[in-house]
């Protein structure tokens, strides 16, 4: 799982193409303002579940994500300072495990004291001095002039009873590069080795889990928690979701994970994977190697190239990924946490899309039709430079040229279930994704039944996507697309006795079921 990398020689160059927007610093500090807030994730079987979030706070009503945003130091900027404000109903406070306040008032103990233990009676609530319940608000800085915030990937998190708060969401990516497009710097006092690490595209991808029973008692939309409620303590936590980023395979978040930031084949990928939650991950990517690089802000001597990392909760891990042929390349959980509420596949999956290199031939795919009765899968797409090159469907196979058609295609068989996307590569370098449609609304028209010619049934149902979905009668076969009346039918003939109902299912992922009249 892991070797010894070379260092790379001194003097590399690597043009930087960052698309993440990276905070404007000053050379004295970089602030920000944040806020504490209850919000909500709905889960992809449709469960709501609360959740507690930092977000920008702009005044007024906290909106907070989960995770939190993504706070950059810049380069030249010795501290970070936060000024919180907090709208749950109970205290809250900040940490940044790795890095020192530069002003601790804390730590606050459970009768509200801060400061010295006044007695031996007395726990620790708090790590740090706290923002009071219900509007209350503090001030955090994190470095200084003669010691200034370290570069690294961080996370910062609340402070106050991180057992509670840290699960139910209040954490947030904290991130200081070395310089412009170089994560970690060069050691000065090594000759002949450059050890810095540039990198021209960044991945941040978020573990973390949810227990939706102890969610609903911290909130008090089912129960209560703490002594003497229905949840006691998170001690027995059972979580049900793991989420990457904030989301659950298959949302479409996750499917690519890096929608708004490209990358190509040759990219140098920073991939920052982050615990947010209580339990450890092993996030994989699947079928390549990465070089590990750094743990917990602290740059290793010579990366490690590996193709899975341990991450423990709280540690962040900076690895650097450059992917060699394009295509969707997996990031999942090693320890196969890959269900939503026990349902497969779900959880911990996510797609990292990888793009053409510069030169490729330009892909197009025209059209994907899935046929749910028939269990086929019909691919259609262009190149470019066709029909020179050969054209392939990631997990599914080659595309035949057709040539009266001028274009490629190929109809798949035994495809279990409609995908979210496609991918199709070229052998000339070039590749597309093409996003399949939210599932469309099927609706039954009429169902009309007689005995005649051993038993006949006539459907009609329309969609929402017509005419551009396929409808079958399941069991019976497909419906007819009729243009001049707007509706698909058919007449089924020999069908037998009267069925009790007709289920009409869609190329699109819709379906409806009535009784038969």
């Amino acid at each position: 799982m892991m070797r010894n990398v070379l260092k790379t020689a001194k003097g590399v160059f690597l043009t930087l193409v960052l698309l993440l927007t990276m905070a404007a610093g000053t050379a004295q500090a970089v602030t920000y303002d944040l806020c504490a807030g209850q919000g909500s994730l709905t889960m992809p079987d449709g469960q709501i579940v609360s959740m507690w979030g930092f977000g920008l706070d702009g005044g007024g009503q906290c909106v907070p994500t989960f995770p939190g945003p993504a706070l950059r130091v810049d380069p030249t900027d010795p501290e970070l300072t936060i000024n919180l404000r907090n709208t749950l109903a109970e205290p809250v406070s900040l940490q940044i495990l790795g890095q020192q306040l530069a002003v601790n008032n804390g730590p606050v103990w459970d009768n509200g004291a801060a400061g010295p233990r006044p007695d031996l009676s007395v726990r620790v609530r708090s790590f740090s001095h706290e923002a009071d319940a219900n509007g209350g608000t503090a001030v955090y800085t994190w470095g200084t002039v003669t010691n200034p915030f370290r570069h690294g990937t961080w996370q910062i998190t609340s402070a106050t009873d991180p057992a509670k708060q840290v699960q139910m969401g209040l954490s947030a990516p904290v991130i200081k590069d070395a310089a412009v497009g170089i994560a970690y710097p060069d050691n000065a006092a090594t000759v002949g080795v450059d050890e810095s690490v540039p990198y021209t595209q960044e991945a941040i991808l978020v573990f973390q889990e949810i227990d939706p029973v102890i969610h609903a008692a911290v909130s008090g939309t089912t129960g209560s928690y703490g002594p003497g409620g229905t949840i006691t303590s998170s001690v027995n936590r059972d979580p049900t979701y793991f989420l990457i980023n904030g989301n659950a395979y298959p949302n479409a978040n996750l499917n690519p994970v890096n929608a708004v930031t490209p990358i190509a084949v040759g990219d140098r990928v920073l991939i920052r994977f982050i615990n947010a939650g209580g339990e450890t991950y092993v996030p994989q990517v699947l079928n390549n190697y990465m070089t590990v690089v750094a743990e917990d802000g602290n740059q290793l001597s010579y990366g490690q190239e590996r193709y899975g990392v341990e991450l423990n909760p709280s540690k962040t891990v900076d690895a650097v990924f450059t992917p060699s042929l394009p295509g969707m390349v997996r990031v999942l959980d090693g320890r196969l946490n890959l269900t939503n509420a026990g349902a497969y596949p779900g959880g911990m999956l996510a797609n990292l899309n990888i793009g053409s290199a510069a030169g490729s031939d330009t892909i197009t795919v025209n059209n994907v039709v899935y046929d749910p009765v028939a269990r086929t899968l019909e691919i259609q797409a262009t190149s470019s430079i066709q029909p020179a090159v050969d054209l392939t469907a990631q997990n599914y196979g080659l595309l035949g040229w057709k040539s009266w058609l001028n274009l490629y295609r190929t109809t798949f068989t035994g495809v279990a279930n409609r995908p979210a996307s496609v991918f199709v590569t070229s052998s000339g370098g070039g590749s597309a994704t093409y996003n399949l449609p939210a599932t469309d609304t099927v609706t039954i028209q009429s169902i009309s039944y007689s005995t005649a010619s051993g038993g006949t049934l006539i459907v009609t149902a329309t969609s929402s996507n017509q005419p551009n979905v396929q409808l079958s009668a399941s069991g019976y076969g497909a419906l007819g697309w009729k243009s001049w009346l707007n509706i698909y039918r058919n007449t089924f003939t020999g069908i037998g006795p009267k069925p009790a109902g007709v289920t009409v299912v869609s190329s699109g992922g819709g379906s409806e079921t009535k009784n038969t009249p």
